[in-house]
């Protein structure tokens, strides 16, 4: 990321964090721009999202100190500051479209190509046991892939539940 990026995104969470927004921990932590990591940035940008378009959630705070916040471990590097951009600038409704490669302005890496195109199989042969929406989590990693790739090998009413501990932060 820039150093131009980087205080921006600063600057947006400063600016941020002090309006008023009374669901904030008694004493926020600074954020300077050493201390942006990923889910402070797609924090940020949904918390704004949600703030613009009327849409209830978690104040900033409450989602980069969740103990479920880890997207650092799952998503692409590459791909928060394209995903940021999106949110910040997508019509309300449409938030979805920033996980899609396509949508977004990412690429899509080649072990997500895959892991869609044998998801999306699996899927049709299991039915309504698993939604295909499932199928399309763009912005991870290979590692990332490759453990919700394992999930189509087990049976149909096991994959929901595998891909969603893959989801999950470690303890």
């Amino acid at each position: 990321m820039t150093k131009s990026f980087l205080s921006a995104v600063t600057l947006h969470l400063i600016l941020f964090m002090g309006c008023g927004d009374d669901d904030f921990s008694p004493d926020p932590p600074s954020v300077d721009a050493g201390q942006v990591t990923p889910e402070v940035l797609l924090c940020a940008s949904e918390t704004d999202y949600n703030r613009r378009c009327g849409v209830e959630g978690p104040t900033l705070n409450e989602c980069v100190y969740e103990p479920e916040s880890c997207l650092s471990s799952l998503f692409r590097e590459d791909t928060f500051e394209v995903i940021y951009d999106c949110i910040e600038n997508v019509e309300c409704g449409s938030i979805e479209d920033c996980f899609i490669a396509e949508d977004a302005g990412f690429e899509l890496s080649d072990a997500g190509r895959s892991f869609t195109e044998s998801c999306l199989a699996k899927s049709s042969a299991c039915g309504v046991s698993f939604s295909d929406d499932l199928c399309f989590s763009d912005p991870l990693t290979d590692e990332a892939f490759s453990d919700l790739r394992n999930c189509l090998e087990v049976g149909c009413e096991g994959v929901r539940g595998c891909m969603e501990e893959v989801w999950a932060c470690p303890e």
